[in-house]
């Protein structure tokens, strides 16, 4: 949990934050992304879990479904996810021949944790539309299975942030 979340509750930005583990999965310890900064980070993390529950922050402990997400973009407005940054793969950013060359590789990258902001979807191609801050003023767009691939990878701890009091998403399709 960062500040950023606190930041949500001092600006009055309505908000629901969900996640799997209230705290740092004990698991996390054998995995490299983790391996020298767990016992300090376990520390940080719950003394943010403390905080948010301070400041009247509502963290639940769950876990979304894709419909989930999908219903809330198209009625409430914006999603922040925490996603595996090397599973994120834009359909518009592909050039040339390397996605098919990751997939010859049989080793998976190391878990990069990176926040991505959902912003709208397409039905009809099974579409999710959302922005990237690595790569500046642009909507990436990722297949729904993709999208829930690299937010269900194992360090995400499957967390979402669900915005309200927002502009609803310009949707295609969205039935």
């Amino acid at each position: 949990m960062s500040g950023g979340r606190l930041r949500q509750e001092r600006f009055g930005i309505k908000h629901r934050y969900m996640t799997v583990t209230l705290g740092v999965d004990p698991g996390f310890s054998s995995e490299t992304f983790y391996d020298h900064v767990l016992h300090k980070d376990a520390q940080r993390v719950t003394e943010r879990f403390q905080a948010a529950k301070d400041h009247g922050v509502v963290v639940e402990q769950g876990t979304a479904s894709i419909n989930d997400i999908l219903s809330h973009l198209y009625q409430e407005g914006p999603v922040i996810l925490l996603t595996n940054a090397h599973l994120l793969v834009c359909v518009k950013c592909v050039r040339g021949a390397m996605p098919q060359l990751r997939s010859c590789f049989p080793c998976t990258p190391p878990y990069q944790g990176h926040y991505v902001l959902l912003v709208g979807f397409d039905m009809k191609n099974s579409h999710i539309y959302y922005r990237n801050p690595s790569f500046g003023n642009r909507i990436c767009t990722i297949s729904f299975s993709k999208l829930d691939k690299a937010r269900r990878s194992y360090g995400t701890d499957e967390d979402i942030i669900f915005i309200y009091n927002y502009h609803p998403c310009e949707c295609i399709s969205p039935n």
